[in-house]
């Protein structure tokens, strides 16, 4: 038998499931055959970001706080207690992340001043899909 994969969503996603339509519909395709975790504080979170939200939209807040409640049956919250102890290892990689973007976007000025139009689009896109290390590109 096959473990079920899980997938971590953020606040923003749960916003999105929310407000949206697309994330919900992939939350309910996907909550057999995949587990769905959003740690505790990205709840608390959207139940903040929600009213602000809601009245921008011209919606009713109440509905949307319910939509959400809907989702956490979908989404399962994650005690703050259950990934606290991994918090100091999640920063080192989140540094070590956004050293080597801001790496990358230091290199892009120079490298994005050198491409014609298709090729400066063709590159952003391919710079925001990498994931892997700085690069130099060709001229």
């Amino acid at each position: 038998m096959n473990p079920r994969k899980g997938l971590v969503l953020d606040a923003n996603i749960l916003l999105r499931a929310v407000f949206g339509i697309r994330v919900r519909q992939i939350l309910e395709t996907y909550e057999d055959g995949a587990a769905f975790y959003s740690p505790d504080v990205c709840f608390a979170e959207a139940k903040r970001y929600i009213p602000n939200v809601a009245k921008r939209r011209k919606l009713d807040s109440r509905l949307a706080q319910s939509i959400l409640e809907h989702v956490s049956r979908v989404v399962e919250p994650v005690d703050k207690s259950l990934y606290e102890g991994h918090e100091k290892l999640a920063r080192e990689r989140i540094e070590r992340r956004d050293a080597r973007l801001a790496c990358c976007s230091r290199c892009a000025a120079s490298r994005h001043s050198r491409l014609d139009g298709r090729s400066r689009f063709l590159w952003k896109r391919r710079f925001y899909l990498d994931d892997g290390p700085c690069r130099s590109l060709s001229s």
